[in-house]
């Protein structure tokens, strides 16, 4: 912050859908909601593969309150001190389960897009493989409208 005094950011990275509760818990957010799915469906639709990011100001909570029981560390911190720190914090971290962290509220940060198209060969293969009278099927860990959009 402007008074030199150091930030706790948590980041969360994951799937649109499975990050959409973790973002939109309360009503008066249902603006950015259906945007929020209107630009999966869209990004899906292209072919891009997705993945949500979310971000929670946890200087304030009971996360740093674990992580640095003596206080956030500050610019004035001197080197081998803030590394002392950082290092207790790492131990303290261990306290922690992924689920402590999911139950807050995160805000949106955005999407992180990976255009990954398939390789020239496949649409080849494919059809050997059906005049082969061998039945193919898509197994994917994409969004629903990345998967069709390749298929």
């Amino acid at each position: 912050d402007g008074n030199g005094n150091f930030r706790l950011w948590i980041l969360v990275k994951g799937s649109p859908n499975t990050m959409k509760n973790q973002l939109f818990k309360d009503e008066e957010r249902s603006d950015l909601a259906s945007w929020y799915d209107d630009s999966v469906k869209r990004l899906g639709s292209l072919g891009y593969r997705s993945i949500c990011l979310g971000a929670l100001d946890a200087s304030n909570t009971d996360v740093a309150k674990t992580l640095f029981p003596s206080g956030l560390p500050n610019a004035n911190t001197k080197s081998p001190d803030l590394e002392s720190v950082i290092h207790d914090a790492r131990i303290n971290a261990r306290a922690f389960h992924r689920n402590d962290i999911e139950q807050q509220h995160l805000d949106f940060v955005g999407f992180a897009c990976f255009n990954a198209p398939m390789r020239e060969s496949t649409p080849r293969i494919v059809q050997e493989l059906k005049i082969a009278n061998i039945d193919v099927i898509m197994l994917t860990g994409d969004e629903p409208y990345a998967s069709l959009a390749c298929a």
